[in-house]
């Protein structure tokens, strides 16, 4: 393994570079499934978090106005 502090600034940058290259990146498709599930998953615990909420929300109301 080469020591990098012995590397140039050029030499560094054509490392980058290599490496830049190898990267796999997605098909504008399988972005857009991977978009469309992440999107989809928020919204679903948002969904969630708020029906929690509510129903605690409600909850509490209910229960303060019996206490008082």
């Amino acid at each position: 393994m080469e020591n990098k502090k012995s590397l140039t600034l050029a030499e560094r940058f054509s490392e980058y570079k290599a490496e830049f290259k190898r990267i796999q990146w997605l098909t504008p498709e399988e972005l857009r499934k991977k978009t469309m599930t992440v999107l989809g998953t928020c919204f679903a615990f948002l969904v969630i978090i708020f029906c929690y909420d509510y129903i605690f929300t409600e909850a509490l109301r209910w229960i303060s106005r019996i206490v008082a």
